[in-house]
């Protein structure tokens, strides 16, 4: 005869602490989120800067810069094979503070203070981009 098993609050907590960790992570900046395809991708970030190659990256991908409160010069660099990629940085209040696009090799500069997220998105593109602040 097969007996049902209950969950136990063991369970329950592991679940909740564990989602906690998860929201905590986008929250403080400490991952990136996204969708769609990237072939060959591999990103670094380091608390003051986010970069990444890869053969080619279609959809977004996002993250949480924590900048001082102080202002602070947000810097971007593109290198483009083939591609489009846009870049898009928001305040917290969800006010654009930089949307640009790029076709071919670039580099921009924007000032920004307090929490920003920070959009990459590919289309076919190929080839980096680097952020630092």
């Amino acid at each position: 005869m097969k007996q049902n098993k209950s969950i136990g609050k063991g369970t329950y907590l592991a679940l909740v602490v564990m989602i906690l960790v998860l929201f905590a992570g986008q929250f403080l900046g400490l991952s990136a989120r996204g969708s769609g395809l990237r072939v060959g991708y591999s990103d670094r970030f380091d608390g003051d800067s986010w970069e990444a190659r890869y053969v080619l990256h279609n959809g977004f991908r996002e993250r949480v810069v924590n900048i001082d409160a102080a202002e602070t010069i947000l810097t971007v660099n593109v290198e483009t094979k083939a591609g489009t990629l846009d870049l898009r940085v928001t305040d917290m209040s969800g006010r654009i503070l930089m949307n640009e696009s790029f076709s071919e090799d670039g580099s921009c500069e924007v000032s920004v203070s307090g929490k920003v997220t920070v959009r990459v998105t590919g289309d076919s593109h190929r080839g980096s981009f680097s952020i630092a602040w």
